[in-house]
């Protein structure tokens, strides 16, 4: 996150803040069975999304992904998840890192 000092870009945030939303997260999150068989078993999926006035997360992309269920169970988590809240009627994209 850098900037000049004047242009502070202000990212979306999870409305209850990020240390209950990585905790939603950790409690919600359903690792397919064929992920869970690996031995290494462990990656992330990154997705970004914007967020609507009512909190939604809305247009979401997978920007890094690790497996079609992975991506899947990453995008349903943000989906159903904790409302988030943006800045002064600003949209921005915001990312968020899923861990497996």
């Amino acid at each position: 996150r850098s900037g000049d000092g004047n242009m502070k870009l202000e990212e979306p945030g999870p409305a209850d803040g990020w240390d209950n939303y990585d905790t939603y997260l950790t409690n919600n999150l359903e690792v397919p069975a064929d992920l869970k068989n690996r031995q290494s078993g462990s990656g992330e999926v990154q997705v970004s999304f914007e967020v609507a006035k009512n909190g939604e997360p809305i247009n979401i992309k997978v920007e890094k992904s690790l497996c079609a269920k992975c991506d899947k169970e990453a995008i349903r988590l943000v989906k159903v998840g904790p409302k988030w809240k943006r800045n002064a009627g600003k949209k921005g994209r915001t990312t968020v890192t899923i861990n497996f």
